[in-house]
């Protein structure tokens, strides 16, 4: 399956088991769960989002998932888009709320929870864990040093099984001991 990639450019602020309040140190567990049309519309409307994810819900190939603290489903934190490559997982798109981004970040921890998602993803496919997404220049590094990901071509990147392993992990222990061991 041919992917068009786009560069991703999100930052890893902090690997954690959930998402952190960054006022409060206060820890929140989250569930990801698809993006709704509906759902994308409205963030689409909502200027401060530097991708139209409504546009993305529209793309056949494509699976959208947005990240919201566990009982709070309105509060969308993050969104993702990605593709079932039959071998892998790709990662289109991944952003934070707009809240969630800069110094003044209400929360820290959004983006690796949904990579570490899209890795489960890939575990539970079969395909070891493992990922790719295309990296913009100046990040190639920092994912290799935050994610532990390594450059397979021109700025294309994956998650190999042992760091997917890792990250699945750090976010979701309970649930996956034994699949992962």
């Amino acid at each position: 399956m041919k992917v068009n990639p786009l560069f991703i450019d999100v930052e890893i602020d902090e690997l954690t088991n959930s998402i952190v309040c960054t006022r409060t140190g206060e820890r929140f567990d989250t569930i990801v769960s698809p993006l709704t049309m509906e759902e994308a519309k409205k963030l689409t409307r909502r200027k401060k989002w530097r991708f139209n994810w409504q546009l993305e819900c529209q793309c056949v190939d494509r699976i959208v998932y947005k990240l919201t603290i566990i009982n709070r489903p309105k509060e969308v934190h993050g969104v993702m888009s990605c593709t079932d490559c039959t071998d892998h997982y790709f990662v289109h798109l991944i952003e934070n709320a707009p809240a969630n981004v800069g110094k003044l970040k209400l929360f820290s921890g959004v983006a690796p929870n949904l990579f570490a998602f899209v890795c489960k993803l890939s575990l539970e496919q079969g395909y070891g864990g493992e990922i790719g997404f295309v990296a913009k220049t100046k990040l190639v590094d920092y994912y290799k040093d935050k994610l532990g990901a390594q450059l397979v071509g021109h700025l294309r990147m994956k998650i190999p099984e042992i760091k997917a392993k890792k990250l699945i992990h750090a976010y979701f222990k309970k649930e996956n001991d034994q699949a992962i061991d």
